[in-house]
């Protein structure tokens, strides 16, 4: 069986374009868009990521520094995106709604009223 072939190769490949978070070895977390795998070394390339307080537009993470990717799976899309606005905002809780946005590919109005709903939550 060849390496480009095996099923973690699969199913990272269906993963191509979902919003991941990939955790390295020295314990950094960087969460974007998965855009490419490279199963022979198993190094990615993330797009419109985030890395603590700092915007990248494209970064790659060498497959021997990853110490682990979380996928968002498909399901209850608005959950999803709960989640993932969630997560952007406890790595940079400076983000505006039009960086979140932007990062997650979704209409400003979007990410505003997700936030907007979560910090009404919090006051109650």
């Amino acid at each position: 069986m060849k390496e480009a072939e095996t099923p973690l190769y699969k199913k990272i490949k269906e993963k191509i374009g979902s919003f991941v978070e990939v955790r390295t070895i020295d314990d950094r977390i960087i969460m974007g868009k998965l855009v490419s795998f490279n199963p022979e070394d198993g190094s990615i390339l993330l797009e419109k990521a985030i890395e603590k307080n700092r915007k990248i537009p494209s970064v790659y993470v060498s497959g021997t520094a990853v110490a682990q990717i979380s996928f968002f799976d498909k399901g209850d899309e608005q959950q999803q995106l709960d989640n993932k606005i969630e997560a952007l905002l406890k790595i940079d809780p400076t983000l505006t709604y039009e960086e979140i946005a932007r990062i997650l590919d979704i209409p400003v109005q979007v990410a505003e009223k997700i936030i907007k709903k979560k910090h009404s939550k919090t006051k109650a």
